[in-house]
């Protein structure tokens, strides 16, 4: 008789802790972002102190950018392009500052098991962290090509301003 364990879909920070093994490219890899160290306040006055999951290829970061989006202009019938922008760019610098603070795999101090353990961790983050200004990138894209086709443009002192056409008489 043979018996298997199914761990089902877990991030590697998870397979590490609980069970001491990680795997290379797990599809399952997961950062935990939390927007501000107090919470923020959202619409309606209360602070939220929730935190966002977001995967592989960005997955869930449309929610982590709509909560950024809420800091910056927490009125959505006012938002306007430039909160879009500001979002965008706010999202662009978390995940940059992560990527900065990831700590470099330092082999040669660990057992090669747990160098390849914390390689595969980081190698996950990157990846996810990567995805996630590529999304934030996107984001500005697009709010640029909405404000083009509103007739703004985008002036050195990051605002849109209204492009007037002269008439032709």
């Amino acid at each position: 008789m043979e018996l298997f364990n199914n761990y089902g879909p877990k991030p590697n920070a998870e397979l590490i802790l609980g069970y001491g093994f990680s795997l290379p490219d797990n599809p399952d890899d997961t950062i935990v972002l939390k927007i501000g160290s107090r919470g923020f306040q959202t619409s309606s006055g209360a602070v939220s102190e929730k935190q966002w999951e977001v995967g592989r290829d960005a997955r869930g970061a449309e929610s982590v950018f709509s909560a950024v989006l809420e800091v910056v202009s927490p009125r959505p019938e006012q938002r306007s392009i430039e909160d879009e922008l500001d979002a965008a760019a706010m999202l662009e610098d978390m995940a940059l500052s992560l990527f900065e603070r990831l700590p470099g795999a330092s082999s040669s101090e660990l057992r090669p098991e747990v160098a390849l353990m914390l390689e595969h961790y980081l190698e996950g983050q990157r990846d996810i962290i990567t995805a996630l200004i590529v999304f934030a990138h996107e984001k500005e894209t697009k709010a640029l090509q909405i404000a083009r086709d509103q007739g703004k443009v985008f002036c050195e002192g990051d605002e849109l301003e209204q492009v007037q056409e002269d008439e032709e008489e």
